[in-house]
């Protein structure tokens, strides 16, 4: 299930895939980083964390992305029902909260599938052109952009047009 699911996941997502470790991505990423400073370019690197990013996840946005990714039928079916008629308690030293109407933001935390969900929803933007001289790679809610240019001013500019 979550390999058919995962299945449509850009390759520049590096998490839920098999032989794709933070290391291996730390490699890639210094190496370009290191050759493009051996040729004497400048290196802009942004760091994003998305912030409660599995708490503000659309259920429709989500399904309808799903759609675009291919993923329908059953298997589409059970991602609706599985993000449906959710609901949120909180337990602090053992007590337990009432339960809070149904929940129609966000993917469940703790879970499998939370993350690659998440991971689907955002496939596109490693497919933004930063130019021919930079790249965007993620790891689950993490994203590394980074451009190379011969001046500060141009690795800004390039980078504040994402």
């Amino acid at each position: 299930f979550v390999a058919t699911i995962s299945d449509p996941m850009h390759n520049h997502q590096w998490a839920y895939k098999k032989g794709h470790s933070t290391e291996l991505l730390l490699v890639k990423m210094t190496e370009n980083w290191r050759r493009a400073l051996d040729n004497n370019l400048v290196v802009g690197i942004v760091f994003v964390d998305f912030r409660k990013v599995f708490d503000s996840i659309s259920h429709p946005v989500l399904l309808r992305k799903l759609q675009e990714l291919g993923i329908s039928g059953d298997l589409w079916c059970w991602v609706k029902n599985y993000l449906s008629n959710r609901h949120q308690v909180t337990v602090i030293n053992g007590c337990m909260s009432e339960s809070m109407p149904a929940v129609k933001f966000g993917v469940p935390q703790g879970s499998v599938l939370g993350p690659i969900l998440f991971s689907l929803l955002c496939n596109d933007l490693p497919d933004i052109n930063i130019s021919d001289d930079g790249d965007i790679y993620m790891y689950a809610d993490d994203t590394t952009l980074y451009a190379f240019a011969p001046t500060q001013d141009l690795v800004a500019e390039i980078l504040n047009k994402i």
